[in-house]
């Protein structure tokens, strides 16, 4: 079963608990970035 288009970003519909697309690439950006971010802070 897909998502459907609302025109809320994937992050937002993961947020709320609603269905999204779990490849979308925004979300994954801002996992490596917070990865980055950890790593320079230990």
């Amino acid at each position: 079963m897909m998502p459907e288009r609302d025109g809320r970003p994937m992050r937002e519909r993961m947020l709320a608990g609603d269905l999204y697309i779990a490849d979308d690439p925004e979300p994954a950006e801002q996992s490596l970035r917070a990865m980055d971010l950890i790593s320079a802070a230990a």
